[in-house]
């Protein structure tokens, strides 16, 4: 399977550059941290983001890799409206 591939090149890289991404990774979950506060789902979806943007690069179709782009983007946008009309009806 293609995306098994994905994660191995990704496991087999260098410790130094692990370091590097867990870095970053960690940088942008904590950038969704203003729009929810949720340790675990600010990971899910820095991860989809994240994958989205990867996928898309690796795939030949423009469109379909515009359409993963925006999918994952309306699911999470989707996901902070929901918790935004929750809070509003708490109060």
């Amino acid at each position: 399977m293609p995306t098994s591939l994905l994660i191995t090149d990704i496991a087999k890289r260098e410790e130094r550059l692990k370091i590097v991404y867990e870095q970053l990774f960690a940088g942008f979950v904590t950038h969704l941290q203003g729009l929810n506060r949720d340790l675990d789902e600010q990971a899910a979806q820095a991860s989809s983001l994240i994958g989205a943007q990867a996928v898309s690069r690796a795939i030949n179709s423009a469109a379909m890799a515009e359409r993963l782009l925006l999918s994952a983007q309306h699911n999470i946008i989707n996901i902070y409206a929901v918790k935004k009309a929750e809070a509003q009806l708490k109060n």
